[in-house]
Protein backbone atom coordinates (compact mmCIF):
# COMPACT_ATOMS: atom_id res chain seq x y z
CA UNK A 1 0.00 0.00 0.00
CA UNK A 2 2.76 2.44 0.92
CA UNK A 3 4.56 1.68 -2.35
CA UNK A 4 1.41 2.55 -4.30
CA UNK A 5 1.06 5.83 -2.44
CA UNK A 6 4.69 6.72 -3.16
CA UNK A 7 4.13 5.98 -6.85
CA UNK A 8 1.11 8.26 -6.88
CA UNK A 9 3.00 11.04 -5.08
CA UNK A 10 5.75 11.01 -7.71
CA UNK A 11 3.43 12.33 -10.41
CA UNK A 12 3.26 16.10 -10.25
CA UNK A 13 -0.02 17.89 -10.89
CA UNK A 14 1.08 19.46 -14.22
CA UNK A 15 2.20 16.03 -15.48
CA UNK A 16 -1.12 14.52 -14.49
CA UNK A 17 -3.01 17.34 -16.22
CA UNK A 18 -1.10 16.80 -19.46
CA UNK A 19 -1.69 13.07 -19.30
CA UNK A 20 -5.48 13.40 -19.13
CA UNK A 21 -6.96 13.26 -22.60
CA UNK A 22 -10.07 15.34 -23.04
CA UNK A 23 -9.80 16.82 -19.57
CA UNK A 24 -11.98 19.85 -18.98
CA UNK A 25 -10.42 23.00 -17.56
CA UNK A 26 -11.20 23.17 -13.86
CA UNK A 27 -10.16 25.15 -10.87
CA UNK A 28 -7.42 23.51 -8.86
CA UNK A 29 -8.86 23.61 -5.37
CA UNK A 30 -11.60 21.29 -4.17
CA UNK A 31 -12.88 24.08 -1.91
CA UNK A 32 -13.25 26.37 -4.93
CA UNK A 33 -15.27 23.65 -6.70
CA UNK A 34 -17.80 23.42 -3.88
CA UNK A 35 -18.83 27.04 -4.39
CA UNK A 36 -19.57 26.67 -8.13
CA UNK A 37 -23.07 27.36 -9.37
CA UNK A 38 -25.20 24.43 -10.43
CA UNK A 39 -25.15 25.28 -14.13
CA UNK A 40 -21.35 25.37 -14.05
CA UNK A 41 -21.19 21.93 -12.42
CA UNK A 42 -23.62 20.61 -15.04
CA UNK A 43 -21.25 22.05 -17.65
CA UNK A 44 -18.46 19.88 -16.22
CA UNK A 45 -20.72 16.84 -16.50
CA UNK A 46 -21.57 17.68 -20.12
CA UNK A 47 -17.84 18.07 -20.83
CA UNK A 48 -17.40 14.58 -19.38
CA UNK A 49 -20.10 13.21 -21.68
CA UNK A 50 -18.39 14.85 -24.65
CA UNK A 51 -15.04 13.39 -23.60
CA UNK A 52 -16.58 9.93 -23.23
CA UNK A 53 -18.25 10.18 -26.65
CA UNK A 54 -15.14 11.47 -28.40
CA UNK A 55 -12.53 9.35 -26.68
CA UNK A 56 -14.22 6.05 -25.87
CA UNK A 57 -15.29 3.71 -28.65
CA UNK A 58 -16.99 1.43 -26.12
CA UNK A 59 -19.09 4.33 -24.81
CA UNK A 60 -20.21 5.13 -28.36
CA UNK A 61 -21.02 1.47 -29.01
CA UNK A 62 -23.05 1.23 -25.79
CA UNK A 63 -24.90 4.45 -26.64
CA UNK A 64 -25.78 3.09 -30.08
CA UNK A 65 -27.08 -0.13 -28.52
CA UNK A 66 -29.25 1.98 -26.24
CA UNK A 67 -30.67 3.83 -29.23
CA UNK A 68 -31.49 0.47 -30.82
CA UNK A 69 -33.21 -0.54 -27.58
CA UNK A 70 -35.28 2.65 -27.76
CA UNK A 71 -36.33 1.68 -31.28
CA UNK A 72 -37.37 -1.77 -30.06
CA UNK A 73 -39.38 -0.15 -27.27
CA UNK A 74 -41.15 2.05 -29.81
CA UNK A 75 -42.13 -1.01 -31.85
CA UNK A 76 -43.09 -3.26 -28.93
CA UNK A 77 -44.98 -0.57 -26.98
CA UNK A 78 -44.57 -2.17 -23.54
CA UNK A 79 -46.05 -0.80 -20.33
CA UNK A 80 -44.52 2.22 -18.66
CA UNK A 81 -42.94 0.00 -16.01
CA UNK A 82 -41.00 -1.93 -18.67
CA UNK A 83 -39.94 1.29 -20.36
CA UNK A 84 -38.68 2.58 -17.01
CA UNK A 85 -36.72 -0.63 -16.38
CA UNK A 86 -35.09 -0.49 -19.81
CA UNK A 87 -34.22 3.20 -19.37
CA UNK A 88 -32.69 2.53 -15.95
CA UNK A 89 -30.68 -0.41 -17.30
CA UNK A 90 -29.49 1.66 -20.27
CA UNK A 91 -28.48 4.58 -18.08
CA UNK A 92 -26.69 2.24 -15.68
CA UNK A 93 -24.57 0.75 -18.45
CA UNK A 94 -23.64 4.17 -19.83
CA UNK A 95 -22.82 5.47 -16.34
CA UNK A 96 -20.63 2.43 -15.65
CA UNK A 97 -18.89 2.89 -18.99
CA UNK A 98 -18.16 6.54 -18.17
CA UNK A 99 -16.90 5.62 -14.69
CA UNK A 100 -14.68 2.93 -16.24
CA UNK A 101 -13.24 5.46 -18.68
CA UNK A 102 -12.63 7.95 -15.85
CA UNK A 103 -10.85 5.35 -13.73
CA UNK A 104 -8.68 4.28 -16.67
CA UNK A 105 -7.75 7.87 -17.50
CA UNK A 106 -6.87 8.60 -13.90
CA UNK A 107 -4.87 5.39 -13.51
CA UNK A 108 -2.96 6.01 -16.74
CA UNK A 109 -2.18 9.58 -15.69
CA UNK A 110 -0.96 8.59 -12.25
CA UNK A 111 0.93 5.47 -13.29
CA UNK A 112 1.58 5.29 -17.06
CA UNK A 113 3.61 2.09 -16.83
CA UNK A 114 2.20 -1.35 -16.22
CA UNK A 115 1.47 -2.13 -12.59
CA UNK A 116 -0.47 -5.16 -11.34
CA UNK A 117 -2.64 -3.10 -8.99
CA UNK A 118 -3.57 -0.66 -11.78
CA UNK A 119 -4.35 -3.59 -14.07
CA UNK A 120 -6.55 -5.15 -11.41
CA UNK A 121 -8.43 -1.88 -10.86
CA UNK A 122 -9.04 -1.55 -14.60
CA UNK A 123 -10.21 -5.17 -14.80
CA UNK A 124 -12.63 -4.63 -11.93
CA UNK A 125 -14.05 -1.51 -13.57
CA UNK A 126 -14.46 -3.41 -16.83
CA UNK A 127 -16.19 -6.20 -14.90
CA UNK A 128 -18.66 -3.65 -13.53
CA UNK A 129 -19.51 -2.61 -17.09
CA UNK A 130 -19.92 -6.26 -18.09
CA UNK A 131 -22.22 -6.98 -15.13
CA UNK A 132 -24.33 -3.92 -15.97
CA UNK A 133 -24.49 -4.96 -19.62
CA UNK A 134 -25.56 -8.49 -18.71
CA UNK A 135 -28.23 -7.08 -16.40
CA UNK A 136 -29.48 -4.89 -19.27
CA UNK A 137 -29.63 -7.94 -21.55
CA UNK A 138 -31.55 -9.74 -18.81
CA UNK A 139 -34.07 -6.90 -18.60
CA UNK A 140 -34.47 -7.03 -22.39
CA UNK A 141 -34.96 -10.79 -22.34
CA UNK A 142 -37.60 -10.53 -19.62
CA UNK A 143 -39.33 -7.79 -21.57
CA UNK A 144 -39.38 -9.88 -24.74
CA UNK A 145 -40.68 -12.91 -22.84
CA UNK A 146 -43.49 -10.89 -21.24
CA UNK A 147 -44.58 -9.03 -24.37
CA UNK A 148 -44.10 -11.48 -27.23
CA UNK A 149 -46.69 -14.24 -27.74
Amino acid sequence: MAARLRAIETVSAPDADRACIGASPRTSSADEMKGQRFHRRVGFAVAGLRAAWRGEASFRAQARLRLAAAGVLAVMRPSAAWVALVLIAAALVLALEAANAALEALADALHPGHHPAIGRAKDLAAAAVLIGGLAAVGVGACLAYSVLP
